[in-house]
């Protein structure tokens, strides 16, 4: 849910968001367009998003900055990688 809290902190930050796109693991994309949004948009996001299943997150301001929130493998799941590769 590191996805979810970080956007959540984005989006109540001094900047105003403009659009989300939400990339999973499987390759696909979503792009939420939150420069006319409603809070029920910005909910029904975080209701539809499987956040287990996303790999990363863009995030475009009004301004043009973006920011980019990647996955970050838990300690566990790197030493099972490891084991796999023996």
């Amino acid at each position: 849910m590191q996805f979810a809290e970080n956007i959540k902190k984005l989006l109540n930050g001094e900047k105003k968001v403009e659009e989300i796109q939400v990339k999973f693991k499987n390759g696909k994309e979503k792009k939420y367009d939150l420069e006319e949004s409603s809070e029920d948009t910005i909910k029904s996001m975080f209701a539809e998003v499987d956040w287990t299943e996303v790999a990363e997150v863009d995030v475009e301001f009004e301004d043009g900055d973006k920011v980019e929130l990647e996955l970050e493998e838990s300690e566990d799941e790197a030493d099972e990688e490891e084991e796999e590769d023996k």
